[in-house]
């Protein structure tokens, strides 16, 4: 058919025999109409394919290069947020209540998570700071554990959660008390009479602390609570009492310092003493800076 189509164009232009050449043409048209349409509607579909393969693999890259934004965008706000957390941190070492006048050397933590054998913490400061073997570390929530070693510029600190860890400690319990109410008397005048009004005036109540109560606090390891002992059936020991350190039994850390809160507690008939547990205060797995106390136990 494409030879038949050349064939009447090129006679299209050889003189007399033009207008009947016209017809043939006209005749060719409408016989070629229909294969066309065909090969138009044949090829129309992959067309289409193409197209729609160039747009796919369009979306793909602009998807892709959103999912980067997005990555970005995260990688900058938690980037914000650790900042902001570590500058958090660092104003708060600077006036720790429990510390009180005692010099403390501010150190990162480079290093963290429990071994095959001890829960410890790596530090970037060491000797060459003044840093010492048997040294308290804190947070800003309470203790962390005591430097075991140290080189020039690291020290390692064990926790207070290794199975190793043995804390004197005391329990403190605090109370609330009411005041018996105080009289107090008042006048009041009135055009008739002129009567004397007693009235009671109710006290606020108040916060005391019975005596606290001895204990050892032992580490359980990685992300237990500690176990408190030798704290004999008998005694009141509540829930989210306060467990500080001790110098009494051999106390290797300075008085005062918060250990944590009683988490669990419980008695027993035929036991001597008391189950109970102790949650941390220092957030064992997540300090970026802590404060290493310049002080050594007595020897």
């Amino acid at each position: 058919m494409v030879l038949i189509s050349v064939t009447v164009i090129t006679l299209a232009y050889r003189g007399p025999v033009q207008r009947y050449v016209a017809k043939i043409q006209n005749a060719t048209a409408d016989a070629l109409s229909p294969l066309q349409k065909d090969v138009s509607s044949a090829l129309s579909p992959v067309g289409n394919v193409i197209s729609g393969s160039i747009h796919y693999r369009q979306a793909l890259q602009d998807n892709q290069e959103l999912r980067d934004e997005l990555a970005k965008l995260k990688a900058e706000h938690l980037s914000d947020a650790n900042l902001a957390q570590r500058l958090q941190e660092l104003t708060a070492l600077e006036n720790i209540p429990f510390v009180g006048s005692m010099q403390t050397i501010t150190a990162q933590v480079v290093d963290i998570g429990p071994s095959n054998f001890e829960s410890t913490m790596t530090l970037d400061q060491g000797t060459h700071s003044g840093v010492a073997v048997g040294m308290p570390v804190v947070s800003n929530d309470g203790l962390v554990g005591r430097v075991i070693s140290t080189s020039a510029f690291t020290s390692t600190v064990l926790l207070i959660d290794d199975p190793t860890s043995n804390i004197a400690v005391e329990i403190n319990h605090p109370i609330n008390t009411l005041p018996a109410p105080t009289l107090s008397t008042t006048t009041t005048t009135t055009i008739s009479t002129s009567n004397p009004t007693t009235t009671s005036t109710a006290p606020e109540p108040t916060t005391t602390e019975s005596p606290p109560t001895l204990a050892i606090a032992s580490g359980e390891g990685d992300g237990h609570d500690l176990d408190l002992s030798l704290v004999p059936n008998g005694v009141e020991i509540k829930q989210n009492d306060i467990v500080t350190t001790s110098t009494l039994q051999g106390g290797i850390f300075p008085a005062g310092i918060p250990v944590g809160l009683v988490s669990n507690d419980s008695q027993k008939a035929a036991a001597l003493q008391q189950s109970i547990t102790v949650a941390p205060l220092a957030n064992l797995n997540s300090i970026d800076y802590v404060s290493i106390i310049e002080w050594l136990p007595p020897t």
